[in-house]
């Protein structure tokens, strides 16, 4: 099956929580053709490549995934650690009641 044949409203989303724009296609056809899979996956589809029917790999673009960036991370876990200490601090200087 080549991409380019296949209009991608026709390919069903293999479940509910995957986006509409879905293709379906084998390990065999991801390989001869990663060319077109990866420009698939630039206009925003999700590509599932699947061995005997079975779905091993979802190939889609970095900006699906949502996430942060490791520094991102790094710095927020800092913010909150500057936030715990002052906290701290200030339960060492209040009176207990």
């Amino acid at each position: 099956m080549l991409l380019e044949s296949v209009p991608t409203s026709a390919i069903p989303a293999y479940n509910h929580f995957m986006g509409k724009n879905v293709i379906r296609i084998s390990e065999a056809d991801a390989a001869n053709n990663l060319a077109s899979v990866l420009d698939r996956v630039s206009a925003g589809a999700e590509v599932v490549i699947e061995r005997d029917c079975r779905p091993v790999a979802v190939v889609k673009s970095p900006e699906a995934l949502g996430g942060r960036l490791l520094s991102e991370s790094i710095a927020l876990a800092e913010a909150h650690a500057k936030e715990m200490d002052m906290n701290l601090q200030w339960m060492r200087i209040l009176p207990p009641i």
